[in-house]
């Protein structure tokens, strides 16, 4: 698990230092300020790696750079080892490599990472499947150092050239494992996925499978489907918010299930962490989602420890962690989580915003209620005076401001009257106390 980060120079946060929860752990913050950048730095951490430099089709995870080119840059972080003591580590900007460096061997992560990045592409790190040794004082790396996944990656699989020259398999990809472990006596592979999907779709409209179907006369292969309310669909032709669902299902079911069978491999017991990064909690999902998506990760978490849990050795079980650093501009989801953050005393909430010099700082922010989406659109998370549309909030100013006159021309009133009829629903509680406040100044609005 992360524990702290510190950047010296550094992207658009030059000079900030963050204490991650051991739990859960949100980020909020306007656009363009750092918090997707947030992420890939702490997948550096733990992985010491950046998603781009390993599957040159993704869209996101490229590389940190200096924020100034003339000045020293590094990035520290702590993390804790499996053993549970924290270990530090240092990597600095090496211009004339162009690359980060720092201490040479593995990575001292000792748990699995799945991070799954805004535009449906997934990065996983299997402490038990990718690492290297050290020769010399250099990184000598036998296998893949990470599994990086373009969104295509994810459906169709996911290959590399091998040592031969020729093409290396390192994942099935959705279509073909969903087929397999539908079909698997055992079960046991598509049970943790459906029981992933269950956690994470809603409860009146669970993504569950249906009979695979081929879907064209000029294509024989079968494919996963779900059963809807309105009948049996193809994965492939679902909507953009179901496929994100069924992704992310996918990713954490084969992340856990591969790292079972590689520590079975290794006659090793599983990994004690598992840290999950998720960047734009609310990207494709209906309202109705984003109040489930965040609970649905966590139970679904939950799912995986239990899982993990079963395949150890009695003797070798620990207490399993599951940190979860999420990205958020969603009130409905900041609001779903309070319920979370009352049980979870490691939670924190950090706002990434700028300060009155046009600095990025990183703020750890106190957890309190607001009860509705509307009290967290107006909290320090999306600083927002009103809800309403620019125009009415407009409107609204011009209203409440002639009515704190002594005596507003009665004209005036009327005219901005109408253009509060324009804007507002006719039940909006606004227009009732202007009313009232209208008639207790004897202003006819007729």
């Amino acid at each position: 698990m992360i524990g702290n980060v510190t950047l010296t120079n550094v992207g658009p946060l030059p000079d900030v230092e963050i204490e991650f929860g051991a739990g859960l752990n949100v980020i909020t913050g306007d656009n363009g300020l750092g918090k997707s950048f947030l992420l890939d730095v702490v997948w550096y951490a733990l992985t010491r790696r950046w998603p781009a430099e390993l599957n040159r089709r993704m869209m996101s995870g490229y590389m940190a750079r200096p924020g100034k080119a003339s000045e020293p840059a590094n990035i520290r972080f702590s993390l804790e080892r499996a053993d549970g003591r924290r270990a530090e580590y240092r990597a600095d900007f090496r211009r004339e490599l162009q690359s980060w460096t720092g201490r040479a061997g593995r990575p001292l992560n000792p748990g699995l990472v799945v991070y799954a990045h805004y535009d449906g592409s997934f990065s996983v790190w299997d402490p038990a499947r990718n690492y290297w040794r050290q020769k010399g004082n250099a990184d000598v790396q036998e296998r893949q150092p990470a599994f990086v996944f373009a969104p295509n990656d994810v459906w169709d699989g996911l290959k590399v050239t091998g040592k031969e020259g020729g093409e290396q398999w390192l994942c099935n990809g959705l279509i073909r494992d969903w087929l397999d472990w539908q079909k698997d006596r055992d079960g046991a592979k598509f049970a943790i996925l459906e029981k992933l999907l269950h956690h994470l779709s809603p409860k009146d409209m669970t993504l569950k499978a249906a009979a695979p179907q081929r879907i064209s006369l000029d294509d024989a292969r079968a494919y996963p489907t779900v059963a809807l309310p309105y009948g049996d669909t193809p994965v492939i032709w679902c909507s953009a918010g179901m496929r994100r669902i069924l992704a992310l299902a996918y990713v954490l079911a084969w992340s856990v299930v591969e790292h079972q069978e590689n520590s079975r491999l290794l006659g090793q017991a599983p990994a004690r962490d598992l840290t999950f990064l998720f960047d734009e909690v609310e990207a494709h999902l209906h309202p109705q989602w984003q109040r489930r998506i965040m609970p649905g990760i966590l139970a679904a978490l939950e799912q995986i420890a239990s899982f993990l849990q079963e395949t150890e050795r009695p003797t070798s079980r620990q207490k399993r962690h599951m940190q979860v650093i999420a990205v958020t501009h969603s009130a409905l989801v900041m609001a779903s989580l309070e319920e979370c953050f009352a049980s979870e005393a490691n939670g924190k909430w950090l706002d990434v915003d700028l300060d009155g010099m046009g600095h990025v700082q990183v703020t750890q922010r106190d957890f309190s209620k607001h009860g509705d989406a509307n009290g967290w659109y107006a909290s320090e998370a999306f600083d927002l005076s009103s809800t309403y549309s620019l125009k009415a909030e407009e409107v609204m100013s011009e209203a409440a401001a002639l009515l704190k006159k002594p005596e507003p021309a009665p004209e005036q009133v009327r005219a901005v009257y109408r253009r509060l009829l324009e804007v507002l629903s006719p039940l909006d509680s606004f227009l009732f106390r202007f009313r009232a406040l209208c008639e207790k100044r004897s202003i006819g609005l007729s």
